[in-house]
């Protein structure tokens, strides 16, 4: 919860920071509408995150498709290779220092 509203006023402190760019520094140069493509930027990375999380939990052969051209989260951040439904290494050695 805390990192989506750190992650929130990043994104709004960027936006408020590039129309400042554009409206005052390069102001010379007409609109560039910078805080617009920090906006779409954004919006595009949260619409892959969202492709990653539905095609991780999707058995559907468009969900098959799709893992092999996006990331697969779950072995990022669990540990947990989907193919294999095994920890990985990194995992199990997290996991033993978390217990000591």
């Amino acid at each position: 919860m805390f990192k989506m509203i750190g992650d929130l006023i990043e994104v709004m402190l960027c936006v408020v920071l590039a129309y400042y760019i554009d409206t005052r520094l390069l102001a010379h140069m007409g609109n560039l509408y910078l805080a617009q493509y920090v906006s779409a930027i954004y919006c595009v990375v949260q619409f892959v995150s969202i492709l990653e999380n539905v095609s991780t939990c999707n058995n559907a052969k468009w969900a098959k498709v799709l893992q092999n051209v996006v990331a697969d989260k779950t072995q990022r951040h669990l540990g947990v290779d989907i193919a294999s439904k095994t920890l990985t290494n990194e995992a199990v050695q997290t996991q033993r220092q978390k217990r000591t």
